[in-house]
């Protein structure tokens, strides 16, 4: 068994409004797709260009874009907050854990054991 670290939460995990949302547009594009931690970045990645490009509306500039996410403070995507300021351009310092299994499939990590 594998531990790995995640920066966006379990793919499959449609208790977490932001992966709700993911799975309700995955299953509007594709209905067979697979939820996936490269497309659920995606997503959040897309969301967050839509809040940028609406900030700016049609004045929309590369300042305007990056001012947008600076000083708005916390940025609430369905719940997932996303931070940026002059300094940080990361969005989230979150970190999810998941264990891939001896049959190949990633499991969340709930909790640590020994942890309160």
């Amino acid at each position: 068994m594998f531990t790995v670290t995640e920066v966006v939460p379990f793919p499959k995990d449609a208790s977490i409004p932001i992966v709700a949302r993911y799975h309700d547009a995955l299953s509007a594009y594709n209905p067979n797709a697979e939820p996936g931690f490269v497309s659920l970045e995606g997503y959040l990645a897309g969301r967050l260009a839509i809040f940028g490009l609406e900030a700016c509306g049609p004045e929309l500039s590369r300042r305007c874009f990056i001012e947008a996410l600076h000083t708005t403070g916390a940025i609430d995507i369905d719940g997932y907050e996303l931070k940026f300021g002059p300094n940080d351009n990361q969005g989230s310092d979150s970190v999810f854990l998941s264990v891939i299994g001896p049959d190949g499939e990633y499991r969340q990590v709930k909790k640590l054991a020994g942890a309160n």
